[in-house]
């Protein structure tokens, strides 16, 4: 008797833990990140466990923090990099402490390089300037403009060159981290050339020059002199391109750096013929960037064999091949997931026409990258709330300029206009804000100038410290739901600064209310299918089923037998007391 209630009460544990097994594994196939920076975490170990929890509460899978900005600072206690340490991170190593922390909750934290940027005194620039891309007219990306006539800040290096800053500074950069700290994976941003400025113009440096001749094999190394001239056999000129003529210009030594920029710009490989000398321009670049991701990996593979690769890249693999060099379905062999950023201001229109434009390109985006590469959607939490911030802002640079008595034309009506705009979000967000401002406002739209300071400091502090709701959770829910219509495995949400500032983690906690399983932990890149995770997640509804039915019956028959030995005990009883 005693032995079989033994067997019953394994029998009852085992099925537990076998419940919380297919429990665990019912969790939603959905890989959920979030971009983050060192502020967001940090200079306590209190102020990071209270970022990992907001992170852990949201059910968030990966944190990716910056490790290394666009001025070339970085964010860990380099040995190697001292100089380029961020001097406001010198004193409490956050990165550390982030991944102890964020490790006790299952979180995966990936160290964020900004790649290629560096800054005019960063380090890397200062020391060795001749890193730098260089434009048609010889001078760095921080002699071009922004809209509005912004100088461009940062300093490009060029990814193409050997020895250069790529060999040199970038992968023995992501090497040390790698070695130094447990970290579960590297991301890459900024991993192509500035077309976002500039898309035709870089580089152009010395070793670019040269080295775009050899790498196409546009002329003969070994036979400097020899020009072989095109031999037309057949009636259509550029058929004939088969027939080994030399592309390199006769008087390349003699050309101007603008004269051999134009060659690779607006040239023709077939003299002539099509202005096609562009294709090998922008392939070389493309290739430039394939070769670093290629290298990158290797660095770290060499160190740490397990750990993984992902990458901030433009929503188009083709479109940006061509403008930035960033052809990324050709990362695929060395990323594990790859991060499209469907940003709303990398399309036009209203926020419900970028709902639809993002659920169809998400779509596309899935096309891409099936079976290459994983795939997380980045979306940011700022563009959506165009409608928002826009009025705010305009509201704000108005009343500077007020201030500064520099008075656009109708300033105070466009004031009261954008106003309007944000009025019931802060009506319903902060009544009693509403009625504060909406009082200021009209002292401003009857020219009352002594209301323009104590407004600018209301609009200013709205801006910096918005109540909790003036920016709707509702219009980032309906961005991520577009993209699960899409049909991608995961969201990567830009970023942790906008979730804070916007004061919308409790929204991402309602997003992503449920925990989930990563797919890139779940399935092989190989078998990545949308209908394989909608059949592994049928399967396995069927599974917990029949686990629960065979819980059931198993109770059941464990009270059974439980009662049939309770009557068996008081039968016997009674037997045994009617004897005596």
């Amino acid at each position: 008797m005693k032995r079989g209630i033994i067997l019953f009460t394994i029998l009852f544990i085992s099925l537990c833990q076998n419940s919380r097994i297919f429990s665990q594994n019912k969790q939603k196939l959905e890989g959920r990140a979030i971009w983050a920076v060192p502020a967001n975490a940090g200079k306590t170990e209190k102020s990071v466990k209270e970022f990992v929890l907001k992170c852990k509460k949201a059910n968030i899978n990966i944190i990716v923090m910056l490790v290394k900005n666009t001025g070339g600072r970085i964010f860990w206690h380099s040995k190697k990099f001292h100089e380029a340490i961020d001097p406001n991170w010198k004193d409490f190593d956050m990165l550390k402490y982030l991944v102890d922390e964020a490790h006790k909750y299952g979180i995966r934290v990936h160290a964020w390089f900004c790649d290629f940027p560096e800054g005019k005194d960063s380090p890397a620039y200062k020391n060795y300037p001749e890193w730098a891309m260089l434009n048609p007219e010889g001078k760095t990306t921080t002699s071009e403009f922004l809209a509005n006539g912004r100088p461009y800040y940062m300093v490009w290096m060029c990814p193409a060159r050997r020895p250069g800053y790529t060999d040199q500074w970038l992968i023995p950069m992501i090497e040390e981290v790698t070695r130094l700290y447990n970290i579960d994976g590297i991301h890459h941003d900024y991993v192509r050339y500035p077309g976002d400025v500039a898309p035709n113009d870089y580089c152009f440096c010395d070793y670019c020059l040269e080295n775009m001749l050899s790498y196409n094999h546009l002329h003969y190394e070994s036979m400097p002199d020899l020009f072989i001239k095109l031999n037309e056999v057949l009636p259509k000129k550029e058929a004939n391109w088969w027939s080994d003529n030399t592309a390199k210009p006769k008087n390349w030594n003699k050309m101007t750096r603008k004269e051999k920029a134009d060659f690779f710009r607006k040239g023709s490989y077939i003299k002539n013929g099509l202005k096609d000398m562009n294709y090998f321009f922008f392939e070389y670049r493309s290739d430039a960037i394939k070769r670093f991701i290629r290298e990158s990996w290797e660095a770290v593979h060499k160190i740490r064999p397990d750990i993984e690769v992902s990458a901030a890249v433009f929503k188009n693999p083709q479109v940006s091949g061509r403008f930035i060099g960033q052809r990324w379905r050709d990362f695929a062999p060395w990323i594990n997931i790859m991060m499209p950023m469907s940003y709303r201001s990398h399309f036009q229109g209203d926020f419900e026409t970028f709902l639809k434009l993002l659920e169809e390109y998400s779509r596309y985006e899935v096309k891409w990258a099936k079976g290459l590469t994983h795939l997380y959607l980045g979306i940011t939490a700022h563009y959506i709330y165009k409608e928002e911030y826009e009025p705010l802002n305009n509201i704000y640079n108005l009343l500077n300029k007020a201030k500064n008595k520099t008075y656009e034309k109708n300033w105070n009506k466009n004031i009261q206009r954008s106003y309007q705009q944000i009025k019931k979000n802060l009506s319903n967000s902060a009544p009693s804000l509403e009625v504060k401002i909406s009082s200021l406002v009209k002292k401003i739209s009857e020219k009352d100038l002594t209301s323009v300071i104590p407004l600018l400091n209301e609009i200013d502090t709205l801006r910096k410290n918005p109540p909790p709701g003036f920016y709707p959770g509702e219009k980032l829910k309906k961005a991520i739901e577009a993209v699960r219509r899409g049909g991608v495995e995961g969201v990567v949400i830009f970023a942790a600064s906008h979730i804070e500032n916007k004061k919308l983690w409790s929204t991402l906690e309602e997003a992503f209310s449920e925990p989930s399983r990563p797919p890139d932990k779940a399935l092989p890149i190989q078998t990545l299918q949308i209908e394989k995770i909608s059949n592994d997640e049928k399967r396995i509804d069927k599974l917990e089923k029949m686990v629960y039915f065979f819980q059931i019956t198993s109770i059941i028959l464990a009270v059974l037998f439980l009662a049939t030995i309770f009557i068996s005990i008081k039968s016997f009883k009674r037997l045994k007391n009617v004897r005596k």
